[in-house]
């Protein structure tokens, strides 16, 4: 009895240690909530609707993107990459009475570690057309660039960053994809909150 208590228990300790990293992350990761999958259709704000999933991870609350949206215009400054966020974070506290702070990330390990520590991650990257064809597997850049667009990221695995775009269900897997490790992008954030 002893003895196969103690094989179970090796057992268990070698595959915990083959799922977990040097860094000491798993090897994939998920946060562990339902999110409500966005359109934005052909409304351009799509960083609206990145950072109001991320706070829908945070809260738990479905937040609307076309209203968050109308909060941030009175502190839009201007349309750099990136620069969209700075509006946000006030915006949501007018519009949530929360405190939203946004961590710039600046490689793909700080993003597995925000997303490992419960933290959705917001991310502007260049979208080509072969984004616009992605089904399945790993996202490649193909075709023609388009503009700069806002994903909300929420897991990772061995490869790839998982991503929830706001082209609703129709898009990719459900409205989920992989993003390359080494694929191309601008700036992250990692979100949290405070009430």
């Amino acid at each position: 009895m002893i003895r196969i208590i103690t094989v179970i228990i090796a057992a268990i300790i070698a595959v915990s240690a083959a799922a977990v990293h040097a860094d000491g992350l798993p090897e994939k990761y998920r946060l562990p909530v339902t999110l409500t999958m966005k359109n934005q259709g052909v409304d351009g704000r799509c960083g609206a609707y990145a950072f109001s999933t991320a706070l829908e991870a945070c809260t738990g609350r479905n937040v609307a993107a076309q209203k968050l949206w109308a909060y941030a215009m009175k502190y839009k400054t201007n349309d750099k990459p990136g620069v969209w966020i700075n509006h946000l974070i006030p915006a949501a506290h007018d519009m949530l009475k929360i405190t939203v702070t946004a961590e710039q990330l600046t490689d793909v390990q700080s993003i597995k570690e925000a997303l490992f520590a419960g933290k959705p991650v917001v991310m502007n990257m260049p979208w080509y057309v072969g984004y616009n064809k992605y089904t399945r597997g790993n996202m490649g850049a193909s075709g023609a660039y388009i503009n700069n667009h806002a994903v909300t990221v929420i897991g990772y695995n061995a490869e790839a960053l998982l991503i929830q775009n706001s082209g609703g269900t129709d898009w990719g897997n459900r409205g989920l994809g992989w993003l390359p490790y080494d694929a191309e992008w601008d700036c992250a954030y990692a979100i949290s909150i405070t009430d």
